[in-house]
Formats: structure tokens, C-alpha cells, sequence
């Protein structure tokens, strides 16, 4: 998996999320201000990437999540850890 298929998922979810066909926005624009997310739009987000990239994002973790670049980072960096322990359950 590379970098790129993670935030192609986050930009398309964002989308079909906001329902727009926009796609002006970028990795440094903020989900509250810039995109007008609200907890909910937040909580699908979440799930579609947890069930996409076979990960579990922390609730802890989910209020440091500001930024479109923050969340690609933080699933792309969760995906890579869930799976090298697969990758070690196997050997």
C-alpha cells in the first residue's frame, strides 16, 4: 500500500461524506473549519477507514485529527503497523 491509496480512499469518503463532487480541497485544509465537519461526519470517516484499511483508530487519537493530512498520516502510519503484525502472525 502506498501513501497515495490512502489519501485517494479519505479524499473520495470526504466527498461522498459532504455529498459534493468538489475536489478544491487539499491535505492542509481542517475538517471543522474548512470542510464544516461535525461529529458525526467524523464518525463515518472513522469507520470507513477502520473497515477499509482493516485498522482501529483510538478514540484518544481522534480529537488530534484536525487536518485532511492528519488523518491520511495517521491511518497510512496505522495500516502499515496492522499490517506488519500480520505479516508476524503468519511467520
Amino acid at each position: 500500500m502506498i501513501k497515495n491509496d490512502v489519501f485517494v480512499f479519505i479524499t473520495e469518503t470526504i466527498k461522498h461524506i459532504k455529498q459534493t463532487e468538489d475536489v478544491s480541497f487539499i491535505v492542509g485544509e481542517t475538517l471543522v473549519a474548512d470542510l464544516c465537519f461535525d461529529e458525526i461526519d467524523m464518525t463515518h470517516l472513522i469507520i470507513e477507514c477502520e473497515e477499509k484499511f482493516n485498522i482501529l483508530i483510538d478514540d484518544s487519537h481522534i480529537m488530534s485529527l484536525k487536518m485532511v493530512n492528519d488523518v491520511v498520516n495517521y491511518v497510512y502510519m496505522e495500516a502499515l503497523t496492522a499490517n506488519q503484525e500480520s505479516l508476524h502472525d503468519i511467520s
